[in-house]
């Protein structure tokens, strides 16, 4: 399953807050005391071991009520889910695909209380329930036109047992209680009685075979009926099933950070109380403080050695998977005057060198952290790792490598993280950003946005107000794309993936080009900015503009002629995509009435203006995000996986070259 949205309603600041978290890393970002942090601890609280919301965990002005659902998470099902569900023992219609159950949602009310649901259309199946009551009606017909049948004492009360069967039987009542299961026991007890009556009748008329016959299948009938209905309500199994496969929200503290270069194991204060970190670590070496304390304080060198290889050797079995690029392990060395020493062996050197942990870079150390606590938290699930203030004394350089580990590195589920450095942010901003902010009518509240270009500034400068920082500190960035629109920026990274088949970008990609002059353009993103336009006039006009005020050629590209963005991606699932979204609005989409000399995405704006009657048309923004959702299942079409994978090559390439502006001069031959 995918976790796609989070809410909360009365959660400290967090009366009525909501967003999506669809990508794989979200960033929440926002001025300070916003309600950031509240974010991640309310969702810890949310899987954790259920206990009542404290007060002070709870909005000073709008205080949950205890049955209130204070946090809940939405998640889509995946066809790893959809499978599981169908190994359960249900006898359902429709079948289970992921088109009849589609969504799961897990709550936790104010007095702990956790509460599930799911949207489905999957019922108890009624065919075996209909089956028996056509045959009650079939043995009703058979007394209906015979003459001895109904008059005979010897049977039984046949017709009373009938009606009353046929009332438990009712399809169109699903619920199954205890009481109407006992009664249709009994009525299956009644009939079996009179079927074994006939039996024992001598010299009986034929039509009492031909009843018996059907008493009989009607026995059958009822006990299957009997045997479906014990099955449990199919949502309630499909609900506890799902609960099982959530991803807990994992909170990585302050506390769980920084591995020390050195422990002085002899000291009992800290065999008390041994910091997260060394506990961690040690945890995933295969013991403990106390195991290691005791072959340090038995002063046994031999046995000390031998255990500090099977450690080592099991950290070097556990880590080195995690290393995707690098072929590393932590060394643990233990001195007999009781310290602990904690470094770095580099498997792929020909020295085999080892070095410090001290002295190996913040982002490795943040890294290594990281794992030992989420191979500590013992989850066979991976869980959604969350993070507060994730640059937390980590150098910009840092904060980058982080941010690609956080990216590719790490198996869990989703990484939701807060910052206030523009250096920590995802690669991916389209996607990757939500923005916390304060409700400006009620002091005591904040809300959660999904996009951070609420405003009409164009590149970073939108997200740079939301985070409250200054502009200056983005001004020496990272590598940048500089896109048109919106839609641009939340599309064109998924895009270039898919493409490439890479996981990840070395760069971010930032908009408003359509509506940043040129200059203001060439010096506001990054470092190194280099700009893609459309393939339309608009798109030639801007693209002198820039070549005009000096920036390379080598650093401006255009997409295809006549082309948007939207017209990259396969047709046909473009189109899904649309109508996805316009029948929601209650509309469909005619493919056979959109213009074809025009791009894909004006046209079917222009179609829903024009016959659907939708002022605004339809939300490019909107679209864009539903496509990138689809990550590596969004098609291409062949023209543009080409000019993608060229343009990613050509991107690489332009930003291994800095450039100075050399503006060009009229009339200067």
């Amino acid at each position: 399953m995918r976790l796609s949205e989070v809410e909360f309603r009365g959660y400290k600041r967090l009366v009525e807050a909501e967003c999506n978290v669809l990508g794989k890393v979200i960033a929440l970002v926002g001025p300070n005391e916003s309600g950031k942090s509240s974010v991640l601890q309310g969702l810890q609280w949310l899987t954790d071991t259920p206990r009542h919301l404290r007060i002070q965990e709870q909005n000073r002005d709008a205080p949950p009520e205890s049955e209130t659902l204070v946090v809940r998470a939405r998640y889509k099902l995946d066809e790893d889910d959809i499978e599981a569900l169908n190994q359960l023992d249900l006898d359902v219609e429709p079948a289970i695909t992921a088109k009849t159950v589609t969504e799961f949602r897990l709550s936790r009310r104010a007095d702990g209380t956790t509460v599930t649901g799911i949207t489905t259309e999957v019922q108890r199946s009624t065919h075996i329930f209909k089956a028996a009551n056509a045959q009650i009606a079939s043995v009703m017909a058979l007394l209906e036109h015979s003459e001895s049948l109904p008059d005979d004492e010897r049977i039984g009360p046949v017709e009373n047992v009938l009606r009353v069967g046929s009332a438990l039987l009712n399809p169109s009542d699903p619920d199954w209680t205890d009481d109407r299961l006992e009664n249709l026991a009994g009525t299956l007890d009644s009939v079996d009685t009179m079927w074994r009556n006939i039996e024992g009748i001598e010299d009986a008329p034929e039509d009492f075979a031909a009843l018996r016959e059907q008493l009989v299948t009607l026995s059958r009938l009822i006990g299957d009926s009997i045997n479906a209905g014990r099955l449990g309500e199919p949502a309630d199994a499909m609900r506890d099933a799902l609960q099982q496969r959530v991803p807990k929200f994992v909170l990585f503290t302050d506390d769980d950070r920084n591995i020390a270069e050195t422990y002085p194991l002899g000291d009992e204060a800290l065999r008390a109380e041994a910091p997260p970190p060394l506990r961690n670590l040690l945890y995933v070496a295969g013991t403990t403080v106390a195991e290691v304390w005791g072959y340090l304080d038995r002063g046994d060198t031999a046995q000390l050695r031998t255990f500090e290889k099977r450690i080592n050797r099991t950290l070097q079995a556990r880590l080195q998977p995690m290393w995707s690029q690098s072929q590393l392990t932590v060394n643990i060395v233990l001195n007999t005057d009781g310290m602990l020493e904690v470094n770095i062996e580099e498997l792929d050197s020909p020295e085999l060198t080892i070095t410090p942990i001290g002295e190996r870079s913040d982002g490795l150390r943040a890294f290594l952290a990281l794992v030992c606590f989420l191979i500590a938290a013992e989850l066979s699930i991976p869980p959604v790792l969350m993070i507060d203030e994730a640059e937390r004394n980590l150098h910009y350089d840092a904060q980058a490598d982080l941010v690609r580990v956080l990216t590719s590195e790490l198996k869990v589920h989703k990484v939701l993280y807060t910052t206030h450095s523009p250096g920590c942010l995802p690669l991916d901003l389209g996607t990757g950003i939500r923005v916390v902010v304060r409700d400006t009518e009620f002091p005591g509240r904040s809300k959660l946005s999904n996009n951070f270009w609420i405003r009409n500034d164009p590149g970073f400068s939108n997200l740079l107000f939301a985070m409250g920082a200054e502009a200056a500190a983005f001004s020496a960035f990272r590598r940048a794309v500089l896109a048109e629109g919106v839609s641009d920026m939340i599309l064109l990274p998924t895009l270039l993936r898919n493409a490439t088949n890479t996981e990840t970008l070395d760069f971010q990609v930032a908009f408003g080009l359509s509506s940043m002059s040129a200059s203001k353009a060439i010096g506001s993103v990054a470092l190194i900015t280099t700009f893609l336009v459309d393939g339309d006039d608009s798109g030639n006009e801007k693209r002198q503009q820039l070549i005009a005020a000096g920036v390379p050629t080598s650093h401006v590209f255009q997409l295809p002629e006549g082309k948007a963005l939207e017209d990259l991606v396969d047709r046909a699932t473009y189109l899904s995509v649309v109508d996805g979204f316009l029948q929601e609005l209650g509309h469909s989409l005619d493919q056979d009435r959109l213009q074809s000399d025009c791009t894909i995405a004006k046209a079917v704006d222009t179609y829903a203006k024009s016959v659907l009657g939708i002022d605004g048309g339809v939300s490019h923004k909107i679209i864009a995000a539903r496509l990138a959702e689809l990550g590596p299942k969004l098609q291409l079409t062949a023209e543009g996986k080409r000019f993608l994978k060229k343009l990613s090559a050509q991107l690489v390439s332009a930003f291994e070259s800095p450039y100075l502006l050399q503006p060009e001069v009229s009339g200067k031959v």
